[in-house]
């Protein structure tokens, strides 16, 4: 997930070369690729966790306990309806871009750029919320 944003944004303003290859569009789709799949996998993750200790399979896990101190439905919402809405926002600003063209064809050079991030931006925000939900009921004690 790290290496995904790094490279991410690296390659956001534009391409770039490392001796004789150059990283471009292509190479900022697959790391989209590898944010969405990183957080889907730390998310997967955290859940099993949260159900193994729930179910009494794993000793509580201290560090845990202290980040769901700060970290709670409220939060995750949140974060999420803001990564949803910077993703929107973008996806005006392009919508914008190719408005300047008469909705004609664009530069996917330029555009790309935009839509990517912004895509990946709504996606992360939508399964930021889906798990914080699903992370609330895992810790919901039973009766």
């Amino acid at each position: 997930m790290l290496l995904g944003l790094l490279v991410g944004g690296w390659l956001l303003p534009g391409p770039r070369a490392v001796g004789s290859v150059v990283f471009d569009l292509q190479t900022l789709l697959y790391a989209a690729l590898a944010l969405l799949i990183g957080f889907q996998s730390a998310s997967f993750a955290t859940c099993a966790k949260v159900f193994a200790i729930s179910e009494g399979l794993l000793p509580e896990d201290p560090r845990l306990t202290k980040v769901f101190q700060y970290i709670t439905l409220e939060v995750g919402l949140i974060i999420g309806l803001v990564l949803m809405a910077l993703g929107l926002a973008g996806s005006i600003g392009a919508l914008g871009m190719w408005s300047q063209k008469a909705f004609g064809d664009l530069n996917p050079a330029h555009t790309l750029r935009l839509t990517i991030p912004s895509v990946v931006a709504i996606c992360l925000g939508y399964q930021v919320m889906l798990s914080s939900f699903f992370l609330s009921v895992l810790r919901m004690k039973r009766r």
